[in-house]
């Protein structure tokens, strides 16, 4: 199961690093928006079969959930794909909104990245596949 959970989460991180690098990258092209939705939907589908896996492997070894930092950056960086998600979507539901809703989807997207690079690292070393 920590081999399923470490695939889910490697994939995980290259989609919302795709994500981003489609958004900051390729702006110029046509596609690049639905390009981004798919790929940060994708994303946050990941996320939660990554958390699944996690659960049901905590689960399996009878250990409590959220007891390591891994575990709660985890959980952060989740909660903060699904609020960069919604932002997203709400920029165009609320277009009036767009000026204070766009740098929030931007923030929430890179904070997201971030903790979810620091969770990998964590959960590595947690392994001792590194450190």
């Amino acid at each position: 199961m920590i081999q399923t959970h470490m695939v889910l989460a490697l994939l995980t991180v290259l989609l919302i690093m795709s994500g981003i690098l489609v958004a900051a990258a390729l702006k110029t092209r046509r596609w690049w928006l639905r390009t981004h939705k798919t790929i940060e939907t994708l994303a946050l589908a990941a996320t939660i079969a990554t958390i699944s896996a996690a659960w049901l492997m905590v689960r399996a070894w009878q250990g409590s959930h959220l007891d390591s930092a891994h575990g709660y950056f985890g959980v952060t960086g989740a909660t903060c794909t699904l609020i960069a998600l919604c932002l997203g979507i709400s920029q165009f539901r609320y277009p009036s909104r767009r000026w204070i809703l766009r740098p929030a989807h931007r923030a929430a997207g890179f904070i997201a990245a971030l903790v979810m690079v620091i969770t990998a690292i964590i959960g590595l070393s947690m392994t001792g596949m590194i450190f």
